[in-house]
């Protein structure tokens, strides 16, 4: 094989040209990797951004999740028996009430998911509080237990003036003033007032702010604020050197509460992302350095321009391999054919040259023939690619185009609820199916309506702008044709049509539209297609009376599945009655949802199961007809009997050792505390797990156990009621008295005088 001599080169020469060939992709790949690199880095700031929008979104949801569940919790509490008890003489002497009451809170603040330092129930006209330790006064409970710089007591008093029924008030640090001056810090604690119209005292829950925020907040910086709808900030947290925002930075953040949960202010290479919380209406704001997020991007940006400098290195080796590899056997070729004037064998080794030079000659033939054939292929393959492109397209004209002109409309929204049998296919097909009722119903307009405009604005909604300035008789006449269509297929989907009669002018598009989403929730329950021609604004009501609510509570507490369906069953037959709308049943679904996951709070469960499989969101948009949410009450009834039967089954032998212990000495002077201390574990430890197992707390399993037997003695024996009393374990007759009526309905006397009867 010779080898390649380097010879004087022409600059119009093949090897030169391939040269410069080669240089000028090299030059274009530099470049569309610089600019790669530039979208890249652009693309990773704007997905850092958007990781940081949805840390501070889950942040939201997290605490707004806690105050809705601190909300319903405390609200509980104004119905309560023994605040009630309370409420009617909040000066009472009654310390078996008090500690009862003590009892009842210490059982909330135990359960360390609700980051309760203590809850207090303030009576301010009395100046009283009460408290996981008892009673106190009130000036000596803020200025003493519950010390603080900005709450005072006169502080406390004024809140009563509100009417709020819900308020995150300003975080602080509280401190206890104990003896010979020395202090105890509570820690920095969110006090949140629960009122009530019909009560005159009000509920402080006393919630752990650093806890709370180290378990609720995600972030990659530390520092937050939490600001209410007055500016004021209630709580904050610096991350390393403190930093406060600007004035300038709050006026924009307040202007981005309401719009996206995904703008942010940046200010001085500082990101401020911000959005407000549904119920507390508290401005939430992450404070991001651009360091922080510059620090994340740093170490792809090495890695990227060192591929780029080895890209750039192995593509100049390989430019001139290729050249001069291709460049010699050409020319090789070309000196035969000078030399000879004649076809000629190359002196090449190369088997492709050798086959270039023998066919050269008929590649010339059928040059043109292969050029005709190319040019008939590439007009096939672009009329194929039109015809993909235009099944993609919907409608022509765009939506913001027709909200901009200036004729009279129509606005028709159309709502597809496919049904279980249609979630059985693949989603190809649904996608497919709504496509084909967006079709049917545009070709159904243009036929009567020529300026119609239908868009499939999501997967089961379409819209229609009917441009006319006819009365609405002739277009309801049309949509009626269409639910004639359309409902032949009730087995697979049911179509709701909400259609506002009245004739909108242009720049009512926005306020149309929310009136006919509205109208969608006055469906009423059936597998037939409906259109819904009037609108009635809806009231957000509760379905469930406060009475329902804890009758239903209670079955499910007790594990009793007859009773609860019972319960549901008598509420879904009154809704049935009253023909009530679509939205009435999907409230109660969440209500009873609600209540089941509060039982499970109650006996310390794990509620991640139950809200995978039942969670009625995933459910409430397919449910057509009342038999579907009857099985739906059914499922989740079973499923939550179940899980509490198997919860109660676990064995606790300390649970036994108690339940086992007060019955043979309940009628001794028996006290919680003197059992965990008999065990050698704490109280609220044992207060927990008895509630857990038994469903019931230690006063009430003990005092129902004493009224058991005072029962017994009643009945079979002749002793006075003082006797039975100390018999059992009071020592005040009176205490027996009341507690023997709260249990059973009557007095011991009464209650003996009927079984004499």
């Amino acid at each position: 094989m010779r080898k390649f001599q380097f010879r004087s080169v022409s600059k119009n020469s093949l090897l030169i040209r391939l040269l410069l060939s080669f240089a000028g992709i090299i030059v274009l790949l530099a470049a569309f990797q610089l600019i790669s690199l530039s979208i890249i880095q652009d693309t990773i700031r704007k997905e850092v951004i958007k990781y940081n929008t949805m840390m501070l979104n889950k942040t939201i949801d997290s605490y707004e999740t806690y105050f809705k569940l601190t909300d319903s919790m405390m609200t509980e509490l104004f119905f309560d028996p023994l605040v009630n008890a309370i409420i009617s003489n909040p000066g009472t002497n009654d310390h078996q009430l008090v500690n009862e009451l003590s009892d009842r809170l210490k059982g909330f603040i135990s359960n360390k998911q609700l980051y309760l330092n203590n809850i207090l129930l303030y009576f301010p006209d009395e100046g009283i509080v009460f408290d996981m330790k008892g009673r106190e006064k009130a000036d000596k409970t803020f200025s003493r237990y519950y010390k603080s710089e900005i709450w005072k007591s006169h502080t406390w008093h004024q809140l009563s003036e509100t009417t709020d029924h819900f308020t995150v008030h300003t975080a602080s640090d509280f401190n206890t003033i104990q003896f010979a001056n020395t202090v105890a810090s509570h820690g920095t604690l969110f006090p949140i007032t629960i009122k009530s119209k019909l009560s005159s005292f009000y509920i402080v829950a006393m919630v752990d702010a650093n806890q709370i925020y180290d378990d609720y907040h995600f972030s990659i910086n530390h520092a937050f604020y939490m600001i209410n709808m007055n500016d004021k900030v209630l709580f904050h947290k610096h991350g390393g050197k403190e930093q406060e925002i600007p004035e300038a930075v709050q006026q924009k953040l307040r202007a981005l509460d309401g719009i996206s949960v995904q703008d942010y202010v940046k200010k001085d290479d500082i990101y401020y992302f911000s959005s407000q919380g549904e119920l507390s209406g508290i401005r939430y704001v992450n404070v991001i350095p651009h360091t922080a997020i510059a620090s994340q991007m740093t170490k792809i940006n090495f890695i990227l321009f060192g591929l780029l400098i080895v890209s750039i290195g192995f593509a100049v080796v390989i430019s001139f391999v290729l050249s001069f590899r291709f460049y010699s056997p050409v020319q090789k070729i070309i000196e035969s054919i000078q030399q000879k004037r004649q076809s000629a064998e190359p002196e090449s080794t190369i088997h492709e040259f050798v086959l270039l030079h023998d066919n050269f000659t008929k590649f010339m033939k059928t040059d043109g023939s292969i050029r005709r054939e190319l040019q008939h292929k590439n007009a096939i393959l672009r009329n194929y690619g039109f015809m993909t492109k235009a099944k993609n397209i919907y409608a022509n004209p765009t939506l913001q185009e027709l909200a901009e002109t200036n004729e009279s409309f129509y606005l028709v929204l159309f709502d597809i609820m496919y049904t279980d049998q249609m979630y059985e296919l693949m989603a190809e097909q649904q996608n497919r199916a709504s496509y084909y009722i967006n079709e049917f119903i545009f070709v159904h307009f243009a036929e009567h309506f020529p300026n119609a405009s239908t868009f499939q604005i999501e997967e089961d909604r379409i819209m229609s702008l009917v441009f006319t300035s006819e009365l609405f008789e002739r277009l309801e006449n049309t949509l009626n044709d269409i639910i004639r269509a359309i409902d032949r297929d009730n087995s697979y989907c049911v179509l709701t049509i909400a259609f506002d009669r009245k004739l909108h002018h242009a720049g009512e598009l926005s306020s149309s539209f929310e009136i006919a989403i509205n109208m969608l929730q006055q469906r009423r329950l059936t597998d037939r297609a409906q259109l819904i021609t009037r609108y009635e604004p809806l009231t957000v009501t509760h379905v469930l009376e406060p009475a329902q609510e804890r009758e239903l509570f209670a079955n499910l507490q007790a594990g009793n599945l007859k009773n609860s369906a019972s319960a549901l069953l008598r509420i879904t037959e009154q809704l049935n009655k009253r023909n009530e709308i679509a939205y009435r049943y999907s409230r109660l679904a969440l209500e009873t949802f609600t209540i089941v996951i509060k039982v499970f709070i109650s006996y310390a469960m794990d509620i991640t199961l139950l809200l995978e499989r039942l969670a009625p969101e995933k459910y409430i948009k397919k449910y057509a007809t009342a038999n579907s949410y009857a099985e739906y009450f059914e499922g989740l009834l079973d499923f939550a009997a179940s899980q509490i039967e198997e919860n109660r089954k676990e064995e606790n032998p300390v649970v036994s050792y108690v339940i086992d212990y007060l019955h043979n000495r309940y009628h001794e002077d028996v006290s919680q505390e003197q059992l965990a201390e008999q065990l050698n574990i704490s109280s609220s430890y044992l207060s927990v797990s008895f509630k857990e197992k038994t469903g019931k707390n230690f006063s009430e399993y003990l005092n129902e156990l004493r009224i058991g037997r005072a029962k017994e003695l009643l009945k079979h024996s002749s002793m006075k009621i003082q006797e039975v009393s100390s018999n059992i374990g009071y020592q005040n007759a009176n205490s027996f008295i009341r507690m023997f009526k709260k249990v059973t309905g009557h007095t011991p006397g009464e209650y003996r005088r009927q079984l004499s009867d």
